[in-house]
């Protein structure tokens, strides 16, 4: 049965850019001074939260590569208990405490050396997280270990299609040196989860789309 996702909440720009660590690994298009490049991050991120219809239950869940904490007041609104995850916390700090996001624990670590204590969630979030990783089937892996049962995993690919590689000239982008392109997944995600869903965003062909949204419930 399909619920009411979860609404997305704008963390401001001048918010993330006031507290950006000057990391290179955390995002900075969420203030890009393009109004495009904004509105396709954050429209992404909507898009991302559409999906959370298919849940069942929302009492917690995992940020993983959480940056400078975009979805933050998206998933502390949705959610009891939100951890968040990433190698550098920095930024994501100064948001949750400026924003007095209380329900959100950070996690500093890697994806592959955490300890999660045994603790289980009912959504994952990997929003720009599997294309920077060498081997995305652990990946998968372990986010299945760590959900509920009926949990739902969440992730959003980047392509690097010619449409995609136009939008980093026009705009100024560098492609990270760690960056690479992700297979499809659809076969990946089907060793471990009941069923698996995929979008194509912001035009619906593979070919030709900016982002993939996929999710899988456990």
């Amino acid at each position: 049965m399909l619920t009411k996702p979860i609404p997305f909440k704008l963390c401001h720009p001048d918010l993330m850019k006031r507290h950006h660590s000057r990391n290179m690994d955390t995002p900075t298009a969420y203030f890009h001074p393009s109004r495009i490049i904004r509105w396709l991050f954050h429209e992404r991120l909507r898009q991302a939260l559409l999906l959370t219809r298919y849940l069942e239950k929302r009492e917690s869940c995992l940020d993983v590569g959480c940056g400078g904490g975009a979805l933050f007041p998206s998933l502390s609104s949705g959610f009891q208990k939100v951890v968040a995850l990433d190698r550098d916390i920095e930024t994501a700090v100064r948001i949750r405490d400026e924003l007095n996001l209380t329900n959100i624990q950070l996690v500093k670590g890697d994806l592959f050396t955490v300890d999660m204590h045994r603790e289980f969630f009912d959504a994952i979030f990997a929003l720009d997280v599997v294309e920077h990783l060498d081997n995305v089937g652990e990946a998968i892996c372990r986010f299945a270990q760590w959900l509920n049962h009926g949990g739902l995993l969440i992730i959003c690919i980047p392509t690097e299609n010619y449409i995609y590689r136009v939008g980093r000239k026009v705009f100024g982008f560098i492609r990270p040196s760690d960056h690479h392109f992700v297979q499809p997944m659809r076969s990946l995600l089907e060793r471990y989860f009941r069923w698996v869903l995929c979008r194509y965003w912001p035009l619906p062909f593979s070919a030709l789309a900016q982002f993939h949204l996929i999710c899988g419930r456990k």
